[in-house]
């Protein structure tokens, strides 16, 4: 999986408009001195990354209070990246998609939730998150489960 969508957040508050991924970021700050961000589409594409699946990461003291919502706000900024980068990446929800996108020189973009505690204890909001191209979901992180 790939944080990119957390660094987005903690970095310029998902104003994808305050970076340029298409530039390699290893030496533009803050990119480049966080251990978690070594992700830009220059280094996807240089790299030849067929596919990838982006996270939607939430920390564990968003537990009980604001896991969902922040969960939401990842989604959306993954999916406004992907599409504001169309000759970069293309939007994967199933194989035959994924196919599409790898045969026409793009990096396929799938979508995930990294730890069960971001839907709190509801098949509900899990159910949603499929139905907004999420494909995979960690049943925990580093913290516990409610359920």
């Amino acid at each position: 999986h790939n944080d990119l969508a957390w660094n987005i957040r903690n970095f310029v508050h998902n104003k994808l408009e305050k970076v340029e991924l298409t530039k390699n970021l290893s030496t533009v700050e803050p990119w480049s001195s966080s251990p978690w961000s070594h992700t830009d589409l220059a280094r996807l594409r240089h790299g030849r990354v067929g596919a990838q699946f982006w996270a939607a990461y939430v920390p564990c003291d968003a537990q009980y209070m604001n896991a969902a919502h922040v969960t939401l706000e990842q989604i959306d900024v993954i999916k406004r990246f992907i599409s504001k980068y169309p000759q970069y990446l293309g939007y994967a929800h199933s194989h035959e998609s994924l196919l599409e996108v790898y045969k026409s020189g793009r990096t396929a973009s799938l979508l995930g939730v990294e730890g069960g505690h971001m839907m709190g204890a509801s098949l509900s909001v899990l159910r949603m998150y499929y139905d907004l191209g999420i494909r995979y979901l960690t049943l925990t992180h580093t913290c516990n489960t409610p359920w």
